[in-house]
């Protein structure tokens, strides 16, 4: 087996492959994984036409497959058939078939029960993007005699603490990726790799959570989309495995800017690490809507735009909750009111849309949540950041406004050139990045530069 498997590794390989309860009933396939897919296509068999082209109905997709390959033993989950090829004529009442299943997910080297099985004992995630974020243990002293390289067989921890409420253990290592090259010239490129531990033994699923709750992480953190580039596994018996895996929203990493970082020390960085990972689920929508979608795949500049809008929206809804009137007050308004409307309306499709007005009149208006959000950063560093406020937010709520509610009167403010409505969504996301950071507890001042230059990168 290989040394190291990227999750978007390519390969092609022989092997046999069953089901976990079924050992015995092991069939032969041919196993690859391309930039679009793993795929798996079993070895032709005759099989009766009318159950090839009818289906039999008794044979349901694998949900897991356990492979012994020449790559190794493997594991595939989330596998789904996607037919295959067959020959034959209707003169003979067999067919030639080999069927073909796409896998969501292929681990090289372990044989798991399912995604959900707590059998994982450690996890170690790399990152894309993050070249040049931290400095290698590696040392070179070059002299008229040669290269002396001194390259320690374990990097010290950057840092090393635990997340109570997730039970588990979170270092941060740099590895020293050492290259030779035949000219003579030699590097070690700094490796960040995250090595999580748990309490007692955890499943795929929660260690690939953690693993993609740290990109997102990652990418606030640097200023840069990060991505993460390898998971490999300790498994049962101590069994070493790498996972494969196809994203359907996946893209590449951005390239590294490190004025749009956030200098910090290990002590700092692993106390917003603990705040981010730890924050209440009803959270996670906001995490996703910026650091999933904006920057998985290329969207229209309005999508990016109506993105960052409800994602400002969504922050100021789970991190402010104060209300126009006092809540017991509103309550008994809106009960002498919803009575009213019934007494007039009855019980008409008016009354429904009446009572549905006043549901959220409590609720601060749009207008409000962002001015709300704007007197969070000191003034004068949010007009370097936004310009002049005012205008900032009448442009915001207006552009919204137009975006969602099509065939409403354009308003003054409201952007509609690809390049203005770009360079918008750059201010709204660097701004959306300060808060962020400032609700792990991050100072402004410590925040504030780097935001700015992302804010104003692309002009």
């Amino acid at each position: 087996m290989a040394d190291r498997f990227d999750i978007k590794s390519e390969f092609e390989t022989e092997g046999c492959f069953w089901e976990p309860e079924t050992p015995a009933r092991s069939f032969s396939a041919h196993l690859s994984a391309n930039s679009k897919q793993i795929e798996l296509t079993k070895a032709a068999e005759r099989v009766d036409i009318q159950r090839a082209f009818l289906g039999s109905g008794d044979e349901p997709e694998p949900a897991v497959l356990h492979g012994d390959t020449q790559l190794g033993p493997c594991t595939l989950i989330g596998l789904q058939e996607v037919g295959g090829f067959g020959s034959g004529n209707l003169s003979n009442p067999t067919i030639i078939r080999a069927l073909r299943f796409r896998a969501s997910l292929c681990i090289v080297g372990l044989h798991l029960a399912n995604e959900s099985a707590f059998e994982i004992r450690s996890a170690t995630f790399n990152y894309a993007g993050l070249e040049g974020w931290l400095r290698s243990d590696a040392q070179f002293n070059i002299t008229d005699a040669g290269t002396e390289i001194r390259h320690p067989p374990k990097s010290s921890a950057f840092f090393d603490f635990s997340i109570i409420s997730l039970r588990i253990r979170l270092q941060l290592r740099v590895a020293s990726n050492l290259q030779f090259k035949p000219d003579g010239t030699h590097s070690a490129e700094a490796e960040p790799c995250f090595i999580v531990e748990p309490l007692t033994s955890a499943s795929l699923e929660e260690l690939l959570d953690i693993a993609y709750r740290l990109e997102n992480f990652l990418s606030l953190w640097v200023g840069t989309s990060v991505r993460l580039r390898t998971v490999s596994l300790i498994g049962p018996s101590d069994k070493k495995g790498w996972i494969i895996r196809r994203a359907p929203t996946s893209g590449p990493a951005a390239e590294p800017d490190i004025q749009a970082r956030i200098r910090a020390d290990a002590s700092q960085l692993a106390a917003a690490i603990v705040v981010w990972m730890t924050t209440p689920k009803d959270f996670r929508p906001v995490e996703n809507l910026v650091y999933g979608v904006i920057r998985s795949t290329p969207l229209f500049v309005e999508t990016e735009f109506l993105s960052l809008a409800q994602a400002l929206e969504s922050f100021h809804r789970l991190t402010d909750t104060s209300t126009i009137a006092e809540r017991s007050l509103f309550k008994q308004i809106c009960s002498a009111l919803t009575q009213s409307i019934k007494a007039i309306c009855n019980d008409s499709v008016l009354a429904e849309r009446l009572e549905d007005a006043i549901r959220y009149a409590n609720e601060p208006s749009f207008r409000n949540r962002m001015n709300s959000l704007i007197s969070r950063i000191r003034a004068d560093r949010a007009e370097v950041l936004l310009g002049d406020l005012a205008l900032f937010e009448r442009t915001l709520r207006q552009t919204r406004n137009f975006f969602t509610h099509p065939g409403i009167r354009r308003q003054a403010e409201v952007l509609t050139g690809t390049k203005e409505i770009f360079l918008f969504s750059q201010k709204l996301h660097a701004f959306l990045r300060l808060l962020l950071l400032l609700s792990l507890g991050i100072s402004e001042d410590a925040a504030f530069e780097p935001v700015r230059y992302q804010a104003f990168r692309w002009k």
